[in-house]
């Protein structure tokens, strides 16, 4: 079966903030996709809120991004990296204050 980008978008779009209850995506976190199908290679990039986030969380997100698409033979070669826009950084505040871990499950818009 040969995957299209929107199907790669939606394997991206599975993968979940580590502490927050909403996939990358729905966090504006994931930007920038590039597949090259005969190749079967991904290229992105991940924006964060604020460039210091803990190491250990931006390498479980770009772990977690390459296991996911891994599991259907899709090869992520490279993750740029980038800050979120003022506009976009409260956006994801908005939905993190809604959504974090705390066992209620499923994102909810502010």
């Amino acid at each position: 079966m040969t995957l299209s980008h929107d199907d790669v978008v939606q394997i991206i779009s599975e993968v979940e903030h580590p502490e927050i209850a909403c996939g990358l995506v729905e966090l504006g976190m994931v930007h920038q996709i590039e597949f090259k199908p005969d190749a079967g290679e991904v290229t992105l990039v991940l924006a964060t809120p604020v460039m210091n986030i803990p190491q250990q969380v931006r390498d479980y997100m770009i772990a977690s991004l390459y296991h996911a698409l891994q599991a259907h033979d899709i090869e992520l070669t490279q993750v740029g990296l980038a800050v979120m826009s003022e506009s976009q950084r409260q956006q994801f505040f908005a939905q993190a204050r809604a959504n974090w871990r705390d066992g209620d499950g499923g994102c909810v818009q502010p």
